[in-house]
C-alpha cells in the first residue's frame, strides 16, 4: 500500500515537471523567434556589395567614393537617383587578408525607400563579377538556402514561386515547408 502511494506521489511529481518542462521549452521557442524577429529588423535597411576591390591602406573617404562609383557606373543609376541615395553608415566586412581570393564585402546602411532603389537598379549587376543583396541573419539565410532549392524544383514542375525574407510563396500562396 506505501509502494502504491509513494508511486501515485512520484507520478505526480513526474507530471508537474513534464508540465515545467514543457511551459520552459515553449518559452525558450519564443524568445528564439523574438531573437531572430529583432535581428532581422535591426538588419533590415542592410544591403551587402560584393566585387568591390580592396587594400589594407583603403580610407574612409576611398571606401565612400568606391561606393559612390559603384552606385553611378554598376547600378547605372543617374544624377536624380544619385541625389537620392542616403547612406546612414558603411564597413567592409571582417579584416584584410592579402591571401583573400575575393574583396572583403562591404556592408551599407540605407534608408528604406534608397533600400529599393539600389534594388531595383541591382538588375545591372546581373553577369558580373558585382553583387548587391539584403543583408539576412545566418538562421534566416540557412531557411533561405534551403527555399530556394525548393523553388528551383518547383520550378522544373512548372509551378510559379519566390522566396520572400524566410517565407516561400507558389502560386501566390505562402507555404510554410518547415
Amino acid at each position: 500500500a506505501e509502494l502504491k502511494k509513494e508511486n501515485v506521489k512520484l507520478k505526480e511529481g513526474q507530471e508537474i515537471a513534464q508540465g515545467l518542462l514543457t511551459r520552459h521549452e515553449r518559452s525558450l521557442e519564443k524568445q528564439a523567434r523574438d531573437t531572430l524577429d529583432l535581428k532581422k529588423r535591426s538588419m533590415d535597411c542592410n544591403l551587402i556589395i560584393g566585387g568591390l576591390s580592396d587594400s589594407i591602406t583603403e580610407s574612409r573617404s576611398e571606401l565612400e567614393s568606391k561606393i559612390e562609383k559603384f552606385c553611378s557606373e554598376k547600378l547605372k543609376m543617374d544624377q536624380k537617383d544619385l541625389e537620392k541615395v542616403r547612406i546612414l553608415k558603411y564597413h567592409r566586412l571582417g579584416k584584410f587578408t592579402q591571401w583573400r581570393m575575393t574583396p572583403r564585402a562591404i556592408i551599407i546602411k540605407v534608408l528604406d525607400d534608397t533600400k529599393e532603389l539600389l534594388l531595383r537598379h541591382s538588375r545591372f549587376l546581373a553577369g558580373t563579377k558585382y553583387s548587391l543583396n539584403v543583408q539576412y541573419p545566418p538562421e534566416m539565410q540557412e531557411t533561405r538556402r534551403g527555399l530556394f532549392k525548393l523553388r528551383k524544383n518547383l520550378k522544373e514542375l512548372g509551378k510559379e514561386s519566390k522566396v520572400v525574407d524566410d517565407k516561400l510563396i507558389v502560386d501566390g500562396k505562402t507555404v510554410r515547408p518547415y
